[in-house]
């Protein structure tokens, strides 16, 4: 950022205010009138270069009271009353300076229109008709005192020169103004119109995952529970022997044991929703943090005839969050198993490079259809069905990647229908010597 950009931002900061404290229509009003000290103050010593001594009151006075009415608008937070004093000091200084400074030929009128313009940005409707009516009135009643008592002009100019110059420097000033006010709401609009549709997309995602999540719970989990029942009803009405208990008993287990990982999944992703994780990160040794978790995913790879080869270098220690590493690491192996055929491998490796220590779990199974990878880390993917009838419901790679990103970490995958995927998770390495 440049030193000019700095020093912009800095004054916008200041005199002009946030966007997350002040609305726009007040932003607008300190913006103008932040101007408007500036073009009074500069007008005061144009004035007095030009000989017009009586119109350097005026703009000196125009100066203070506009910069007491920003102190009010900016720290104090009284916009309202800040652009009601605006308006009466505004008429009330213009209308003196009418008279001391050329009349109708002078620069005034162009200030009147300065000054509609200014109330008119940032008033309410009703109070922009009040205004426009008396800046009308007021402008009439000036200029018809001016025909009908002449001499009421107290002031006039020496020469043309001294008239052209005035005039036009006040032109240019509410020019500016006008430019400035216009080009900054112009861009706020932009800038809030973005926002809005940002929102809006995000708004959309979330009522996508919503109803993805409501089919989750009514289909996914109406069905195990709902062969349970079964199971308990046709136990209650027939008698088996154990051959035909053995089967149903291990179809039991298969579908408490998803409904199960369904229900852990929901709860922990429900918290992460809700704001409640938060990573305690903390220096872990790789091999003795993820024993329990590779012992685990060994168990279930083994009752599907699936080897897991782990491959991890010495010394590995990593900066992480114990509990959201196991959960990361434990869905992706199992994920891995899931989706390979009996008798394939799934190989869990884990080095050093660079700075980061990367963990890739890699399979020969289905791979991931070209529908699916870009959803593939949100709610909107299409869950898919393993191997061997395994069923999912995609929540498990959506916390891989909310967890991961937490501890600062980076995860994306390579895949390959039909000849298997390789998902990456990378986390901040930690020497050994440290702990």
């Amino acid at each position: 950022m440049s030193l000019l950009s700095k020093i912009y931002r800095k004054i916008r900061f200041i005199f002009i205010g946030d966007i997350d404290r002040f609305s726009l229509e007040h932003r607008v009003f300190n913006l103008l009138s932040f101007f408007t000290c500036i073009g009074a103050f500069v007008s005061l010593f144009l004035n007095l270069g030009l000989g017009l001594y009586e119109s350097s009151v005026v703009s000196m006075a125009i100066c203070l009271v506009q910069a007491i009415i920003l102190y009010i608008s900016r720290v104090e937070k009284k916009f309202n009353l800040a652009v009601t004093l605006t308006g009466f000091e505004m008429h009330i200084l213009l209308g003196i300076n009418y008279f001391i400074n050329g009349g109708i030929i002078g620069p005034t009128p162009i200030l009147f229109l300065a000054t509609i313009y200014i109330i008119a940005t940032v008033a309410s409707q009703k109070a922009t008709w009040f205004w426009l009516v008396l800046n009308l009135c007021l402008l009439a009643v000036l200029i018809s005192v001016e025909y009908f008592y002449p001499q009421a002009i107290l002031v006039g100019y020496s020469n043309k020169l001294l008239l052209v110059n005035d005039v036009y420097i006040t032109y240019l000033f509410v020019v500016f103004l006008m430019t400035a006010g216009i080009f900054y709401t112009r861009r706020a609009y932009e800038k809030q119109k973005r926002t809005l549709q940002a929102k809006a997309i995000a708004l959309e995602q979330l009522n996508s995952e919503k109803n993805k999540l409501f089919s989750i719970i009514s289909h996914d989990l109406k069905a195990p529970i709902g062969t349970v029942k079964q199971y308990l009803d046709f136990l209650k009405e027939n008698d088996l022997n154990e051959e035909e208990k053995d089967i149903i008993e291990n179809g039991l287990m298969k579908s408490i044991n998803e409904a199960y990982d369904l229900l852990d999944n929901l709860l922990i992703w429900a918290k992460s929703q809700m704001g409640g994780a938060k990573p305690f990160e903390k220096q872990l040794d790789v091999k003795q943090t993820l024993y329990h978790e590779l012992n685990q995913a060994k168990n279930y790879a083994e009752h599907k005839g699936v080897l897991i080869i782990e491959d991890i270098e010495k010394d590995i220690v990593v900066k992480a969050d114990e509990n959201m590493l196991k959960l990361v690491i434990r869905n992706l192996l199992f994920n891995a198993v899931k989706f390979s055929d009996t008798n394939e491998k799934v190989i869990f490796s884990v080095f050093k490079e660079q700075d980061q220590v990367i963990f890739k779990v890699e399979d020969n199974g289905v791979g991931i259809s070209e529908e699916n990878q870009k959803n593939i880390f949100s709610l909107n993917v299409q869950t898919t069905i393993g191997t061997k009838k395994e069923k999912g419901t995609g929540l498990g790679l959506v916390l891989c990647k909310e967890y991961t990103h937490l501890q600062n970490g980076e995860i994306w995958f390579e895949t390959e229908v039909g000849h298997g995927s390789t998902f990456y998770v990378s986390l901040p390495f930690i020497s050994k010597k440290t702990i």
